[in-house]
């Protein structure tokens, strides 16, 4: 059942990866562009953490485990600054890009601090920067809509791209926060609590990424 999910999320995720460079003619003069990066680095990722015993890209800790959880720590410490940086350079408000600069230096320090004293860069999935960071971004997010409902472009928000990659972020990053902080608190002593947070980010997963597919599709060019 679980194999399932994950599938269905693999395949959104890897559709709205494919689409989105079909149709990147249509958002390459923007700020959104660097979603593109982001989703292929995504791909990556999964594909490297799903191979890593054969590709031999894992960890060993002094009792012999294997693991290939740096692999995902590297990638949110990438990303998150890519999405900050994408709604900086989309922002028109001086104090909304202030804030967002202070949020990419925050959320570096905070890996920084995290990884050096309290959690294992190698063994342990990143909690409390992840925690911040979706934080961080649901507040660009909501200045990017702020901005957007004074703007003309409100008008037709319904066939642009930043529109819907800024829904689909919300919907996934937004949700994932409550997830995280119980995920972290059962993981070890409820195997029905961890499964059912497994299934609730997959669905929310592959909800944002099809929420992507279908703004790449219907939106038109962007001329800004």
């Amino acid at each position: 059942m679980l194999d399932l999910y994950r599938n269905i999320g693999l395949l959104a995720e890897v559709a709205a990866t494919l689409v989105g460079t079909i149709f990147y003619f249509k958002y390459k003069n923007t700020s959104f562009k660097y979603i593109l990066f982001v989703l292929w680095l995504i791909v990556l990722t999964e594909v490297l953490g799903y191979f890593y015993e054969e590709l031999g890209i894992y960890y060993t800790d002094n009792n012999g485990d294997v693991y290939n959880l740096f692999l995902y720590n590297l990638l949110s410490f990438i990303i998150f600054p890519v999405y900050y940086l994408i709604y900086y350079r989309t922002l028109k408000n001086t104090t909304y890009k202030k804030i967002i600069k202070f949020f990419i230096i925050i959320f570096i320090t905070l890996c920084a601090i995290n990884w050096l004293f309290f959690q294992n860069f190698f063994t342990e999935n990143m909690l409390y920067p992840r925690i911040i960071a979706n934080l961080f971004l649901t507040i660009s997010i909501i200045f990017y809509f702020v901005e957007l409902l004074k703007s003309d472009k409100i008008i037709n928000f319904q066939r642009s791209i930043p529109f819907w990659v800024s829904v689909g972020l919300l919907i996934y990053y937004t949700s994932t926060i409550p997830f995280t902080v119980v995920q972290n608190s059962y993981m070890f002593s409820s195997e029905s609590a961890t499964i059912k947070i497994f299934i609730m980010r997959s669905l929310l997963s592959t909800a944002m990424y099809l929420i992507f597919t279908f703004g790449f599709i219907w939106s038109t060019k962007e001329k800004y």
